[in-house]
């Protein structure tokens, strides 16, 4: 009897230990997909804003939004002054809009990214045309530090990734 009893003892905690580890599977599944859910909204919100504010300094540029009547030479010029202000003030506005989204997508892709979902330490920049993204921080392999890389550089309006992460095991 007794010999019996270790074998079945061992089964048993051998499925009770496969059983947690699918649980914390899962629950890394839903946290990851709501995480990609919440970057995703926010790219979307933020290309929304880019498009509202690109459309409203057309507007005040070329003279088709709402009209005031009878404004002075002086006013005129400083109206146009303004217009260009406000023009300049919105491109800026719009490409930090821009780079946003896209740290916002290279880091939703690398939060879902298989090999990549449970590595957390991962910060991600941009330079300033957009186009070349720089990966800081740790990673546990070199598979992972390639694999960041592929992600981030599948990303659209990406044209290069500068790889700075540092493997520890």
């Amino acid at each position: 009897m007794r010999s019996a009893f270790f074998p079945i003892l061992f089964t048993a905690l051998l499925l009770l230990s496969t059983a947690c580890s699918q649980s914390s599977h899962e629950q890394n599944d839903r946290r990851t997909s709501e995480a990609k859910r919440k970057v995703d909204a926010e790219a979307q919100r933020l290309r929304q804003d880019a498009r509202h504010l690109g459309h409203d300094i057309h507007q005040a540029l070329t003279g088709t939004g709402p009209q005031t009547g009878g404004p002075t030479q002086g006013a005129e010029a400083k109206l146009r002054q303004g217009g260009e202000d406000l023009r300049v003030a919105g491109d800026k506005a719009a490409v930090k809009l821009g780079h946003a989204a896209t740290i916002a997508e290279v880091k939703a892709k690398l939060a879902t990214a298989t090999g990549l979902s449970s590595v957390t330490s991962i910060e991600v920049s941009i330079d300033p045309t957009g186009h070349v993204v720089t990966l800081h921080g740790r990673v546990a392999s070199e598979a992972q530090k390639r694999r960041a890389a592929q992600v981030a550089g599948e990303v659209s309006g990406v044209t290069r990734v500068i790889n700075q992460l540092w493997i520890q095991p």
